[in-house]
């Protein structure tokens, strides 16, 4: 699941959205529009009447495999690409451009319901709920491609009170060190490489090899296969050029009271000669720290996926506060 946060300097609260990976919801829509397209490439061959010309019963062919398409991009990135953003506030669930649902977050009690679905035994599907109780009515959504972590760090937010600024805030103990995880996005990069690479490979043979039988039909079902396998390279340019990505992302920074260390690299304030800090809530957030002497030197701290502990705001503030003490310009946000 992807998070995020977002905040303005002097905030009282941030931000956090839940919502399904891209990467997940472009998957989804991929096994759909080959589902499809199979299930029409089928009913053509065995429905259409024979009596009809090729091109004919071809032009029908790519009609409902136009329409399928259509209707595949619909329901995976609208009806069910939804996102709950969660503030001190408010809660609610969006699609894109769209808030379906909103609710007051002192006045609601939220809750769950997961129905698990099975098919001759097995378990084949679950549809993950998201309850919000208000005074005696009760509303339910349904969270589509919500996984079973995804819907328990949501829960585990919704049903926690937000907390107060503690007049001891972390900020003000000691070094603060914040870790980044990045091992999710890895692990899904590397299957998104290996699903890419498999998609490529078969689209391309099968797509060859249809392409050198006479019937039109089967010059369709190359088609099908040669746009698989051209989502398949897709997918694997993508997954390599994330790879890419987070290779560059740091692994800690621990903000102290005379210096900042990035992974093994210090930086005592005095020798610098600002520190530039992405905002909070920008995706792939960067650290830019430029010395008086030298040339400067950039930090990823973040990519879609990982996760930063504690929250990425936390570290905008404990590193303006105490760079800050040494030289109030010292840090600025990099809003370009």
């Amino acid at each position: 699941m992807r998070q995020s946060e977002s905040s303005g300097r002097g905030e009282a609260s941030t931000e956090r959205v839940f919502r399904v990976p891209l990467w997940r919801v472009l998957l989804t829509g991929l096994v759909s529009t080959c589902a499809l397209w199979v299930v029409v490439l089928v009913a053509g061959r065995n429905f259409l009447p024979r009596t009809w010309p090729q091109q004919t019963r071809a032009l029908v062919l790519v009609a409902g495999l136009v329409v399928a398409l259509l209707a595949a991009a619909f329901a995976v990135l609208w009806m069910r690409n939804l996102s709950v953003h969660v503030t001190a506030a408010r809660v609610e669930v969006r699609r894109p451009w769209l808030t379906i649902r909103s609710w007051d977050r002192a006045r609601t009690a939220f809750g769950s319901q997961v129905t698990a679905h099975y098919s001759n035994g097995f378990r084949s599907a679950t549809t993950r709920e998201l309850v919000a109780v208000v005074g005696d009515r009760s509303e339910r959504i349904v969270l589509p491609g919500f996984s079973r972590s995804d819907f328990n760090d949501l829960l585990a937010v919704l049903q926690s009170p937000e907390p107060a600024d503690p007049a001891g805030s972390p900020v003000d103990r000691g070094d603060l060190a914040f870790r980044i995880d990045s091992a999710a996005s890895r692990t899904r990069v590397r299957r998104l490489v290996i699903a890419g690479a498999v998609a490529a490979v078969a689209g391309i043979a099968g797509g060859v090899a249809g392409m050198m039988l006479p019937d039109l039909i089967d010059l369709l079902v190359a088609l099908g296969l040669l746009i698989i396998a051209l989502a398949g390279l897709g997918a694997l340019v993508a997954g390599l050029a994330s790879a890419a990505v987070l290779r560059r992302v740091s692994r800690e920074i621990v903000v102290g009271a005379q210096q900042l260390r990035v992974d093994d690299a210090p930086f005592a304030y005095t020798g610098l000669e600002r520190i530039w800090l992405s905002p909070p809530g920008r995706q792939g957030p960067e650290l830019r720290i430029v010395p008086r002497q030298g040339s400067s030197r950039r930090f990823a701290l973040g990519a879609p996926g990982t996760t930063i502990t504690p929250e990425y705001a936390l570290l905008a503030e404990a590193l303006d506060r105490r760079a800050g003490a040494a030289d109030a310009r010292l840090v600025a946000f990099d809003r370009g």
